[in-house]
């Protein structure tokens, strides 16, 4: 084999080389943003994710709410938080989770809040619930808002 050949050969490698790397950062940037992109933006720098799943056909006498608390940053389960629904305050148990049920009577469009203490309230916009089942996730970023404590 010629030099210039190997030369050539050498070249295509290093060209496949540098397309597969580029290649592999689009993909890695894609699926980065991917989680983000899901999240419904509120007016805080949190957000929420829903997902709806009709579980017994529509002929339910009740709609169950269920999901979860997660800091926007880590990811991680934010416990000892509440989804504030109406009048009604349902807590999380100490992993971030929550599941209630609601009668059928009350399907209809509404909005919810996620609060937990250090972090900034999360919003939704009205949800119609139309289905038997809805996953709500919110993503919850951190209150760097200083306390200050007056005395009178």
């Amino acid at each position: 084999m010629g030099i210039h050949k190997l030369k050539k050969v050498k070249m295509q490698v290093v060209n496949i080389s540098k397309l597969s790397l580029l290649i592999l950062i689009v993909l890695i940037i894609g699926c980065s943003k991917k989680i983000q992109n899901e999240l419904v933006p509120n007016n805080n720098s949190g957000g929420y994710s829903f997902e709806f799943k009709n579980t017994k056909n529509g002929m339910s006498d009740s709609l169950l709410i269920t999901g979860g608390f997660f800091d926007l940053k880590t990811r991680q389960p934010l416990g000892g938080s509440s989804v504030h629904f109406y009048c009604q305050k349902i807590m999380t148990d100490s992993i971030g989770n929550f599941n209630f049920k609601l009668s059928s009577g009350l399907k209809s469009d509404y909005f919810f809040r996620g609060v937990s203490i250090g972090y900034k309230t999360v919003i939704t916009d009205f949800i119609s619930l139309k289905s038997d089942t809805l996953k709500l996730n919110f993503y919850l970023d951190e209150d760097t808002t200083p306390i200050y404590h007056c005395e009178d």
